[in-house]
C-alpha cells in the first residue's frame, strides 16, 4: 500500500507540477510584469538567430513592464509543439512563422487574425512587397505580418564563363541560351564522366513552380488544384529533357562526390550556374570566398518576362495568448522600418518593409541589388491550408517525370487529382 501510495506521489508530481509551472509562465517574480513567450525555428547561434535575439534583448531593455523570453524550437517539430501548445490554452504569445503555411494555421484557427490592430495603427499594406503581404492574407483576413523576405536568382561562376569564351556581363536570358551555355560549360572525361556540369534545372533552391510560372502557368484558380496546366506540363517536359541530355547515371555518377558546405558542387567548381536563394551569398562568402561569382534573373522562355518566387517569414499572434495588446505592441517595435533596417543588415536578410530593402546597405551591393529589383516581379506559393500536400506533391510529380516513371502529363495529372482530393476532403471536414 505505501509502495503504491508512493508511486501515485511521484506520479503527481511529474505531471502536476510542471503544469503548474507552465501555467504561471506569463508572470514574473515581479507582478507588474507580464511575460511574453516569443518561438520561432532560427538557431541562437546563427545570424538570423542572434540578430533577432538582440533586438528582444534592446526591447526587455526599453520596456519596464513586458519581457520577452525566446524559445528556439528545431523546424521539423515546431508545428507539433504550437499545434499541442494551442490545444492546451498555453500558447507562445507571439511566433515567427514560414509565411509558406500561414493559411494551414488560420484555417485550423490556430491563430489571431491582427485586422484590426492593423486598422487601428494604421499600417499601410503597400509599404511591404506585395508578395510577402498577399502571401499572409487568407479568406480575407490578415493572419501575420512579413518581417523578412528572400528570392531566388541564377548564380554563375565567372571563372567557368571565361573558361569557354562567355561573357560574365551577359547571362543567358532565355531558356535555349541556358541550354546552350549549359551544354558549353559542361565537361566530360574521355569515358563520359561528368567533371562539371553546366546546369540542372531542379538543382539549388528551386521547384516546379519556378519553371511553370517562369512558362506562363497557374498552379491553383481559387480552390482548384492546376498543376496540370498545358504550360506547366510543357515547362515539366522540358526539365525532364534537360536531364535527358546529361544522362542519369553520369549525373547520379557525378553527384557521389557533391556535399554542402566546402564540398557544395558550385564552391568546387562541378557545377557553373544554379537557381538559389539570396542566403546563398552568405554560404559563398563564408565557405567559398574564393569563388568569383554572379546573379541575374532566372531565364525564362522565349517572348517571356523573367520572373522568380520568394518565401520568408511572418510574425504572427497564435490563438489563446492571454495579452493580445502586449503581443502587437512587440510585432509593431520589429516591424519599424529602423528595427528591420537593424535586423537586415546584422542577419543579411531581405526586410519585407520596402523602404529597408531600398536602403543604400542593399542598393550599393552588387549581388543584393540585383534581389531587390527581382522583388518587383516576384510571386508566392498558393496561399491554402494544404500547402505542404501540395509543394510534396509536386516534388513527387517532378521526380517521377525526371527518372522516366512517369510521363510529366501522368505526373501532373496524379498530383493534381490527389490534392484535389485532400483539399476538398480538408474544406468539407473543417
Amino acid at each position: 500500500m505505501k509502495r503504491e501510495f508512493k508511486i501515485w506521489v511521484l506520479l503527481l508530481l511529474i505531471f502536476i507540477l510542471p503544469i503548474s509551472f507552465l501555467q504561471n509562465c506569463s508572470k514574473s517574480k515581479d507582478e507588474n510584469v507580464i511575460v511574453l513567450q516569443y518561438w520561432d525555428t532560427m538557431p541562437p547561434m546563427d545570424k538570423v538567430g542572434m540578430a533577432i535575439r538582440d533586438l528582444i534583448k534592446e526591447y526587455n531593455e526599453s520596456h519596464t513592464n513586458v519581457r520577452i523570453e525566446a524559445t528556439f524550437i528545431n523546424w521539423d517539430k515546431f508545428n507539433d509543439k504550437l499545434m499541442t501548445a494551442i490545444a492546451g490554452d498555453m500558447p507562445p504569445d507571439i511566433v515567427l512563422l514560414d509565411r509558406f503555411v500561414t493559411a494551414s494555421y488560420a484555417a485550423r484557427n490556430a491563430l489571431i487574425p491582427l485586422n484590426d490592430f492593423i486598422k487601428k495603427d494604421h499600417i499601410n499594406p503597400d509599404d511591404y512587397f506585395k508578395a510577402c503581404w498577399d502571401e499572409c492574407v487568407y479568406k480575407g483576413k490578415v493572419w501575420s505580418i512579413p518581417y523578412h523576405t528572400d528570392v531566388r536568382a541564377l548564380y554563375y561562376r565567372v571563372e567557368d564563363f571565361q573558361s569557354v569564351g562567355l561573357d560574365p556581363d551577359n547571362p543567358p536570358e532565355t531558356w535555349k541560351e541556358l541550354e546552350e551555355y549549359a551544354k558549353r560549360l559542361t565537361i566530360r572525361d574521355k569515358n563520359g564522366f561528368l567533371k562539371r556540369i553546366g546546369f540542372i534545372p531542379q538543382w539549388g533552391n528551386t521547384s516546379l513552380y519556378l519553371w511553370g510560372w517562369l512558362n506562363g502557368g497557374k498552379f491553383m484558380v481559387g480552390d482548384k488544384i492546376t498543376c496540370n496546366d498545358p504550360r506547366i506540363v510543357k515547362a515539366l517536359e522540358w526539365i525532364v529533357k534537360f536531364n535527358d541530355w546529361y544522362g542519369r547515371k553520369a549525373v547520379e555518377g557525378a553527384a557521389q562526390s557533391y556535399g554542402s558546405r566546402e564540398m557544395d558542387p558550385f564552391i568546387t567548381g562541378q557545377l557553373s550556374m544554379k537557381i538559389d536563394g539570396d542566403w546563398y551569398v552568405g554560404v559563398l562568402k563564408q565557405y567559398g570566398p574564393h569563388v568569383k561569382f554572379k546573379v541575374a534573373a532566372p531565364p525564362a522562355p522565349e517572348g517571356k518576362k523573367s520572373i522568380t518566387w520568394s518565401g520568408g517569414f511572418s510574425l504572427a499572434i497564435p490563438k489563446g495568448s492571454h495579452h493580445l495588446k502586449e503581443a502587437w505592441d512587440f510585432i509593431r517595435y520589429m516591424i519599424r522600418y529602423e528595427t528591420q533596417l537593424r535586423y537586415a543588415k546584422a542577419a543579411y536578410r531581405i526586410p519585407a518593409l520596402k523602404k529597408a530593402a531600398h536602403d543604400k546597405f542593399f542598393m550599393t551591393d552588387p549581388y543584393y541589388k540585383v534581389f531587390i529589383k527581382l522583388m518587383d516581379v516576384t510571386k508566392f506559393r498558393p496561399v491554402t491550408p494544404v500547402a505542404n500536400f501540395y509543394w510534396d506533391q509536386l516534388s513527387k510529380a517532378m521526380e517521377y517525370a525526371i527518372l522516366h516513371k512517369k510521363s510529366p502529363k501522368e505526373a501532373l495529372d496524379d498530383a493534381a487529382e490527389v490534392t484535389q482530393k485532400y483539399l476538398d476532403n480538408y474544406l468539407k471536414n473543417k
